[in-house]
């Protein structure tokens, strides 16, 4: 978790690998 995990739809899981891997990338279809 973090800043981008609160913006980001806390039902993906994808709020927790996005974030870190690729943060231009989390707002998407996931």
């Amino acid at each position: 978790g973090g800043i981008l995990s609160l913006l980001h739809d806390p039902g993906h899981p994808s709020h927790v690998v996005l974030p870190i891997l690729r943060p231009v990338t989390w707002p998407p279809a996931w």
